[in-house]
C-alpha cells in the first residue's frame, strides 16, 4: 500500500523528536556544521532509513516569467514514488534555518514563504511542498576567547538570545495561512518534547541550547 503525505510528515516529525537516547543530538549537529546543510543531510538519511525514496539537491528548471528562458534551481529534498515504469514525484521538501541569537523567527518564516512562492515540478498541478523551519537557540556558553577547532556555526552566532518567540510567531503564521496547508504544520518547540542539549567544542567550551522546528505540507 502506497504511503501518504501524512505518513511522510509523521516520519519527518519523528526526526525532530529524537534525543540523545537515539545517538543523534540535533543541537550538536547544528552547532558543529552549517546547520541547514548538516540537518538536511541527517534528515535525508532518516527518511531513506524509513524506506522513502528521495534525493538531495534535485535539479529543476522552470521558465522565467513565462519566457523561453529557463532558470535552474535545486530542491533541498525530492521524494518519489516508484511505479512499474518510472519515478513519480510525490513531494518536495525545503528547509530553512535561523537562530534566536541572530534575530526573530519571523525572518525564518519569510524565508519559508519565499521557498513556497518559487516554481516547483507539476504533479499534475504544483507538487506539494513540505516547509521545514528550524530554529536553533544557543542559550548559554562559556566565556572563553575564540580558539582553533570545530565551531563553525556556534562561534559565528554566539551572543545574547535576541528572540524567544518561535512558538508564538509560528502559531500566528499557521493561523494566517490555514487554508493553504494540506497537513499541519506541526510546531515542535522545546515545550513540546525537545529538551535542552549540551555541546562541548574542541576548545573545551560548552554550549547549552536546543533546536525547534515547524513541519507542514502546503498545496
Amino acid at each position: 500500500m502506497s504511503r501518504t503525505l501524512q505518513d511522510l510528515q509523521n516520519d519527518v516529525v519523528s526526526f525532530f523528536r529524537q534525543t540523545n537516547n537515539t545517538g543523534l543530538d540535533l543541537f550538536e549537529i547544528a552547532c558543529l556544521g552549517k546547520p541547514e546543510l548538516t540537518l538536511q543531510g541527517e534528515l535525508l538519511h532518516h527518511l531513506r532509513t524509513a524506506g522513502w525514496l528521495c534525493v538531495q539537491e534535485a535539479g529543476y528548471r522552470a521558465p522565467v516569467n513565462g519566457s523561453n528562458k529557463l532558470e535552474s534551481r535545486n530542491l533541498d529534498i525530492l521524494v518519489f514514488d516508484r511505479t512499474d515504469t518510472y519515478f513519480d514525484t510525490k513531494c518536495c521538501i525545503e528547509l530553512k534555518h535561523f537562530s534566536a541569537n541572530q534575530g526573530s523567527s519571523t525572518t525564518l518564516i519569510a524565508g519559508l514563504e519565499a521557498d513556497y512562492s518559487r516554481p516547483r515540478p507539476h504533479h499534475p498541478g504544483a507538487l506539494p511542498i513540505m516547509l521545514i523551519g528550524m530554529y536553533t537557540t544557543i542559550h548559554s556558553y562559556s566565556s572563553r576567547p575564540a580558539a582553533p577547532g570545530l565551531h563553525r556555526f556556534a562561534r559565528a552566532v554566539c551572543g545574547p538570545v535576541r528572540s524567544s518567540s518561535f512558538h508564538t510567531d509560528f502559531s500566528v503564521w499557521k493561523t494566517k495561512t490555514a487554508s493553504q496547508w494540506l497537513h499541519g504544520p506541526e510546531i515542535l518547540s522545546r515545550s513540546t518534547g525537545i529538551p535542552t542539549h549540551h555541546c562541548v567544542l574542541q576548545s573545551g567550551e560548552q554550549l547549552d541550547g536546543w533546536v525547534e522546528a515547524c513541519v507542514g505540507i502546503r498545496r
